[in-house]
């Protein structure tokens, strides 16, 4: 890019974002961090929400991203929040169970001071009982 070019481009750049700003009811704060003490910051979001800024970002194709990807939506996981109702939990254990997928969260939201709790960590260890009956080579041995 020629430097003409990229002096107008800074330009319009900067004219957009004061013009923005103007708009916008945005209290800047001093920030220490930087090199020059008495410079100012703006958050990302409060930039992104200026529609002529975008605009421009998306023309040039700053906002490509850096690698290619996929969005899988065949819905290969399970997000599961254990809590302390026996009957809701060992129904999402069943359903992971009979139904495998590729990748399984199981978040722990138990009260453990309930009596309830026990029983359902006896199904969460009968679950993984289940799906691993055999120990990993790398798993320590309990003695």
């Amino acid at each position: 890019m020629h430097f003409k070019t990229q002096k107008k481009e800074i330009g319009y750049f900067t004219d957009e974002t004061l013009n923005c700003l103007e708009d916008q009811t945005i209290e800047l704060e001093k920030n220490d961090t930087l090199a020059d003490a008495y410079s100012k910051q703006m958050l990302k979001s409060t930039f992104l929400n200026c529609p002529n800024i975008v605009d421009y970002i998306r023309r040039q194709g700053i906002l490509k991203p850096k690698y290619k990807y996929t969005l899988d939506t065949d819905n290969n996981y399970y997000f599961v929040m254990i809590r302390n109702i026996l009957t809701k939990a060992r129904w999402d254990l069943n359903k992971i169970t009979d139904n495998p997928r590729k990748f399984i969260a199981i978040n722990d939201n138990m009260d453990h001071s309930k009596m309830i709790a026990t029983a359902v960590e006896l199904e969460l260890n009968n679950f993984y009982e289940r799906l691993f009956p055999t120990p990993s080579q790398y798993e320590l041995q309990v003695t």
